[in-house]
């Protein structure tokens, strides 16, 4: 089951949002809706955030079966997602790529690390297939920079920013990560 939360979604009342989280960690299978997530993470009881990142553990942990469904035939992303040890987590398609940072939002920044680190040192490399799947104009090499330096922008058109301990230290014109985020 794909869940999606539609920006409609969104307008419900505060009320309703730990149902709606509540049925997207019992019957989750592709994690989509980071932005809807974080948005609205305040109003997230403990017990729906320990679901939650307990529905993110077995996303990782199953196996990488999947339905060809509307296709009618497999596409490379699936077939990619089944050749890595990332459970469900294709990294190879971008409605993926912020599910390993959805961890830290919550806390568990050691998973986001730990995550990370895996896909970076198995899927990336500077061979000719040096990814793990298609480039699509830069946003899987922005996926592998941003992972490697120890930061995220967890929902588009905001500029929260995850951090966790990246691949490497990095400075940029002098300053850290930190020194540069604490500068927005």
């Amino acid at each position: 089951n794909t869940i999606r939360v539609l920006a409609t979604d969104i307008l419900l009342a505060d009320a309703k949002l730990e149902l709606i989280y509540a049925n997207i960690c019992e019957d989750i299978n592709i994690i989509e809706t980071a932005s809807e997530i974080i948005r609205n993470a305040e109003n997230l009881s403990d017990a729906v955030k320990e679901k939650l990142l307990a529905k993110l553990d077995s996303f990782f942990a199953e196996p990488p079966v999947y339905t060809v469904g509307g296709y009618g035939f497999e596409i490379h992303e699936m077939t990619e997602m089944a050749a890595a040890d990332w459970g469900q987590c294709a990294i190879s398609n971008q409605p993926s790529f912020h599910i390993p940072f959805i961890y830290a939002y919550f806390g568990e920044t050691n998973k986001t690390e730990e995550w990370i680190k895996k896909i970076c040192n198995e899927g990336f490399s500077y061979k000719d297939d040096g990814f793990p799947g298609d480039e699509d104009n830069g946003t899987t090499a922005c996926w592998y920079m941003f992972s490697a330096m120890g930061f995220y922008p967890i929902t588009p058109g905001n500029a929260k920013y995850i951090r966790f301990k990246g691949l490497a230290d990095v400075k940029i014109c002098g300053k850290t990560i930190d020194e540069i985020l604490a500068q927005e």
